[in-house]
C-alpha cells in the first residue's frame, strides 16, 4: 500500500490517500475519505508533496491590468467598497492615516499561484492586511468578515474632511 501524501498547497497541507474502498486518490476530510467517505489506512508516515505547480514568484502586474480592475471595481475597495486614499484613525499607531491601493489574489497566491486577472481584485491597504492569505467561498463572506475584524480593530473612517482639521 502506498503512504498518505500530505499535500502542500502552498502554506496549506492537506492529508490525500488513496481511498481503501474505491481505490482512488482522494483527500482526507475530517477523518475520512472525499470520495465515498469511506475512513483512510492510518499512517502517520506521510509523504510531503507539492499540489500546485507553477510560478515561483508572483508576476509584476502591468500597469494597463492594474488600470482595468481599478475601472473594474469603480475605483473602490473590493472589500470594504469605500474609495482609496481616504483617512482613518489609526488605533494602535494613535494617528490618522491613509488607505493605500494594494492588489490582492482573491483566491491566496500560497494556494493557487493563480495571477490571472479574474483572481485579482484592487483592495485599501485595511482589508488587504485583514484578508491575508484567507480562502473564502466567495466575495460576499469575505467582505462580512472584513466589515467584522474592522470593527473590532477599531478602525474609524474620516468621512468629513472637516473634522481633520478640527472645524
Amino acid at each position: 500500500m502506498k503512504k498518505p501524501i500530505k499535500a502542500e498547497f502552498g502554506k496549506i497541507a492537506i492529508l490525500r490517500a488513496i481511498c481503501p474502498q474505491c481505490g482512488t486518490p482522494a483527500l482526507v476530510i475530517q477523518g475520512r475519505m472525499a470520495c465515498c467517505g469511506a475512513i483512510p489506512n492510518r499512517d502517520e508516515n506521510y509523504i510531503a508533496k507539492r499540489e500546485v505547480e507553477g510560478a515561483q514568484r508572483r508576476p509584476n502586474l502591468g500597469k494597463r491590468v492594474k488600470e482595468i480592475i481599478l475601472k473594474q471595481q469603480g475605483r473602490l475597495c473590493f472589500y470594504c467598497q469605500r474609495p482609496f486614499g481616504i483617512p482613518f484613525w489609526h488605533p494602535k499607531r494613535h494617528k490618522i492615516a491613509y488607505t493605500g491601493i494594494h492588489f490582492d489574489h482573491f483566491v491566496c497566491w500560497d494556494f493557487s499561484r493563480n495571477s490571472d486577472i479574474g483572481n485579482m481584485v484592487a483592495a485599501c491597504s485595511i482589508c488587504n492586511s485583514i484578508k491575508g492569505a484567507k480562502i473564502f467561498a466567495n466575495a460576499d463572506d469575505a467582505r462580512a468578515f472584513i466589515k467584522h475584524r474592522i470593527g473590532q480593530r477599531q478602525y474609524e473612517f474620516i468621512e468629513n474632511e472637516s473634522l481633520m482639521k478640527g472645524e
